[in-house]
């Protein structure tokens, strides 16, 4: 299983990296939940927060409130 989770966190990082060069700023703030998402599943909970507050705060700047809203679920 462990490695299901390292193949998914490489996808997100090049889809990051994507959505980054393309300036989507909410494919970015998402692609940021799922990482951090990720990381909190491969016990990683300081790696965990970090990006869930990138993506939190991505999110504010871009006025989308869906995506703030579930970083910060995520990180109660």
């Amino acid at each position: 299983r462990q490695g299901r989770f390292d193949e998914a966190r490489t996808a997100y990082q090049r889809s990051l990296d994507l959505c980054r060069a393309v300036e989507d700023r909410d494919g970015a703030s998402r692609t940021l939940y799922l990482l951090g998402a990720c990381a909190a599943r491969m016990a990683d909970p300081a790696e965990a927060v970090r990006l869930l507050t990138e993506s939190c705060l991505d999110a504010e700047r871009n006025g989308n409130l869906q995506h703030q809203e579930q970083a910060l679920a995520a990180l109660a």
